[in-house]
């Protein structure tokens, strides 16, 4: 159904045009289909130009290239799975920036396949899917703890099955994720990361609120829940709701009973009551009610060795470790010419290593007594020699491999195991030095992360490490001194521009960022509103005693008018009325004076030296014989711009269509009770009672009609609208039938820009210029817009009106009117406040309105 012209829900959207097929990114990946679009980027499907292989691209899109945000998120993607190797965790290659396309980009693996979500919706996992499944995502989320890193964002959608495989599974989207390492905010800051229906109860503030692995755990069980029923737990609701259901195990029917012992373990509401980490949830026992204890935590860095040894390696892994061996075997053949034949060790020569070397047959007789002494004496020296050369490789790795390999497979054991102790010790404070290393990079300038990486880092810390990040955090509490006592000046100087330009010379080039905006908008803001000031004094000063002006002064000065200025306006208006008064009881006496020249004399002697200059001038003219008709009756003109000004603020606004010395047409918006009190007025000004064609308008309407006055700035050129028709009969959507169609023109408007509005007779406003773009046909100076309005809904049991009145109105100005063009649809006192506050230094903005019956059919 399509939206009616009065739909305040009526939205539109445009999207630019994605990157080309075939496209190149730094002539390493070819674009081959587009895939899909997010909020924050495009996914493609691409290709390796030089492999071939198949690659997943993720391109941020244009409006965010240079968002510092959504960099960050797509960098930290990257950053997080570039060390991340597992056979359930999609593999990232590259993260960079295109410099034709001057786009962002991440290429990552490709995976074709249906996520999670979509399976299950057509076919629940089955009882021999679950613990396989179970322990494939566990085991992933497991090594990606032990790299410091919590997904927080576990949910079907972002688990893949390559092929439609359920044993392959793979976990995507760490763009959420935090590291365990740092601050503990995601980049989005301390917002909440995560789909409300998979959410812990920690990331809703329960239970503390830290985010740990633990809360993967209880996310994933609600993953796996979803998975078995075809459908998700129902966790959402209102937001009581969602933290109350978190407060207990949920219900798990639809979830065979078999798995519910590892469930209601994974999903219980305090993180202290859940299974330690996930390696418990993958070793989970199918005949066992509860996980195998587990007395390692995982750390933030790294993974244990032992742990490291226990784990059964994946396909990648068995690869990683054979090509390892290949290139060892091929080293040791490298070194001195050893090679292995019929079990023996041969030197290059074809001589067996500690053999003789003459062509003598071996004697077969056991050696003597000098003969061992011999053989034991050449080992001692052997022993010691080797005992040097070990002593001399210190903790040179290279060096005790390098003994290793020449002291042979006949290596004296103790020497043997003290090298290899050796080397085992200098490579593990080697993993270390560069594990700490990287916390401390990643540490950064926070201090709290850094003094935390020292407590951490422990008495027997590499000294360059610790001095370096003693050396930062002194560096950063200097700073942070620094900012706080220039943030105090600051604040000191408060709104007084020349303290504020002092704060920025004192402060200097290396003036924090912040404080420097801050301070140079405060002066900008000042000197704006000095300037401001001094224009306001000049209008004020322009408008002298014209009530009509000082008014115009007001409404225009708004609500943040100088409130001196508004006092000193207000003052000249209240002496202007009380002038007006005297003025009108002053011109009552003189009335009724008539041609009498005895009374006319004695008004004149009562007037005073102050008598108002028309009274004494009409007084004298009278004295003297001159005809008093002539200049006792206002003319034309001045009832004109009574017609104009009469209904401030009130529910009237009056056009002047025909005006004599004797009689007067008006056109009128407003109220019958308005329309009287005009009249009224106008007789009493004009001695003649004028003809008024009343437009009368709803309650809700008012409003608007008594602001229209003031929606104009004087002196601005006058806009015309013409409608094609006083009344319509509008859609009928119950019949699915047509109204009459409606013609709109508006003329008049130079050179400026036209908005044109619909307002129904409940207030609310329609915005033609974006609702309706097609509809409206723009030339130099003026539009013409044809529209089709729909009738209100029909309210069973309520009595309809004749008509419903609607407002139709085009505001004309040079410059863009951002207040009125920024949303479809406005409320009457959301639309006037605004815009009235926007011109009010405007000069050339106009306001003219339509008046409209629209019927039923």
């Amino acid at each position: 159904m399509e939206p009616s012209l009065n739909d305040e829900r009526t939205r539109i959207a445009i999207r630019g045009s994605a990157v080309s097929v075939g496209a190149e990114l730094n002539q390493t990946y070819r674009i081959d289909a587009l895939l899909g679009i997010g909020g924050m980027g495009e996914v493609y499907k691409g290709h390796n130009i030089q492999t071939g292989d198949p690659v997943a691209i993720k391109i941020v899109l244009p409006e965010y290239a240079e968002d510092e945000t959504i960099l960050g998120l797509f960098r930290k993607e990257a950053r997080i799975l570039n060390h991340l190797y597992h056979e359930a965790i999609v593999r990232y290659y590259v993260f960079s920036i295109d410099p034709v396309l001057s786009r962002p980009y991440l290429a990552m693996e490709y995976v074709d396949g249906p996520s999670l979500a979509a399976h299950v919706k057509n076919a629940p996992l089955t009882a021999a899917e679950f613990m396989p499944l179970l322990r494939r995502l566990a085991d992933g989320l497991h090594r990606a703890h032990l790299a410091g890193v919590i997904h927080r964002d576990m949910s079907p959608d972002n688990v893949i099955l390559p092929g439609g495989l359920v044993q392959n599974a793979k976990i995507i989207d760490f763009g959420i994720a935090r590291s365990a390492n740092v601050g503990g905010e995601t980049l989005l800051g301390g917002s909440f990361a995560g789909k409300y229906n998979f959410v812990s109860p920690e990331q809703l503030g329960l239970y503390g609120g830290e985010v740990t692995p633990k809360s993967d755990i209880y996310s994933l069980a609600l993953v796996m829940a979803a998975a078995m029923r075809g459908r998700p737990l129902d966790m959402t609701g209102s937001q009581l709701d969602i933290i109350e259901k978190r407060r207990s195990v949920p219900d798990l029917g639809g979830v065979p009973r078999q798995f519910h012992a590892v469930l209601a373990a994974m999903l219980a509401p305090d993180p202290a009551g859940r299974p330690e980490d996930m390696a418990a949830i993958r070793d989970w026992p199918d005949d066992q009610a509860t996980p195998k204890p587990k007395t390692e935590k995982p750390k933030a860095v790294g993974v244990k060795p032992a742990e490291a040894t226990a784990a059964k390696p994946s396909h990648a892994l068995r690869n990683t470790i054979f090509g390892i061996t290949a290139v060892a075997v091929i080293g040791l053949g490298a070194l001195g010419g050893w090679i292995y034949s019929d079990g023996s060790l041969f030197s290059g020569n074809g001589t067996p290593v500690g053999r003789q070397s003459d062509d003598k047959p071996p004697d077969d007789k056991p050696p003597n007594g000098n003969n061992q002494q011999t053989i034991a004496r050449q080992e001692a020296e052997r022993h010691d020699r080797l005992a040097n050369q070990l002593a001399s490789a210190h903790r040179d790795v290279a060096a005790l491999r390098s003994f290793l390999e020449q002291c042979g497979a006949d290596c004296p054991d103790d020497l043997a195991r003290q090298a290899k102790d050796s080397i085992s010790a200098q490579e593990a404070q080697s993993k270390r030095r560069t594990d700490l290393a990287n916390q401390l990079a990643s540490a950064g300038w926070d201090v709290a992360a850094l003094k935390r990486f020292l407590e951490q880092c422990g008495a027997d810390c590499p000294d360059d490490l610790a001095r370096q990040a003693r050396g930062s955090i002194s560096a950063q509490e200097a700073q942070a001194k620094r900012r706080t006592d220039l943030a105090n000046q600051l604040a000191s100087a408060g709104q007084n521009v020349a303290a504020l330009k002092s704060f920025l010379e004192q402060c200097g080039a290396d003036c924090p960022d912040d404080l420097a905006r801050q301070a140079r908008g405060s002066i900008n803001t000042q000197e704006v509103q000095a300037k401001r000031r001094a224009d306001l004094a000049n209008q004020l000063a322009n408008a002298g005693q014209d009530r009509t002006a000082l008014q115009s002064f007001l409404d225009q000065c708004g609500a943040d008018c100088p409130g001196d200025l508004a006092q000193q306006a207000r003052a000249r208006i209240d002496a202007a009325k009380e002038l007006a008064v005297r003025h009108d009881r002053l011109a009552a006496q003189l009335t009724a004076a008539g041609k009498n020249a005895t009374a006319l004399k004695r008004f004149l002697d009562q007037c005073g030296a102050d008598c108002p200059d028309d009274l004494a001038a009409k007084a004298k003219a009278a004295v003297e014989g001159t005809k008093l008709a002539a200049v006792t009756s206002p003319t034309p003109a001045v009832l004109r711009d009574f017609v104009a000004g009469f209904g401030a603020d009130s529910c009237f606004s009056a056009t002047a269509d025909d005006v004599t010395a004797s009689s007067a047409t008006v056109t009128a918006l407003g109220t019958a009770a308005a329309e009287e009190s005009f009249a009224n007025a106008f007789k009493l000004k004009a001695n003649f009672a004028p003809t008024v064609k009343l437009e009368a308008v709803s309650d809700q309407q008012c409003g608007f009609v008594g602001a229209l006055r003031r929606m104009s700035v004087a002196g601005a050129p006058p806009l015309k609208i013409v409608l094609s028709k006083s009344e319509i009969r509008g859609d009928d959507a119950d019949k699915g039938t047509p109204g009459d169609p409606l013609t709109v023109s508006v003329t008049g408007a130079g050179e400026r820009n036209i908005y044109l509005f619909v307002m129904d007779h409940k207030g609310g406003i329609q915005n033609i210029n974006r609702l309706c773009a097609s509809c409206i046909t723009m030339k130099a100076g003026e539009i013409e817009a044809g529209l089709s309005l729909s009738a209100p809904a029909r309210v069973e049991g309520e009595a309809r009106p004749p008509f419903f009145p609607m407002l139709v109105f085009a505001v004309a100005s040079s410059r863009p009117l951002i207040s009125i063009n920024a949303q479809d649809a406005f409320e009457a006192d959301d639309f006037i406040t605004p815009f009235l506050k926007e011109i009010a230094n405007a000069r050339d903005v106009t306001t003219v309105a339509g008046y409209l019956k629209l019927r039923d059919q």
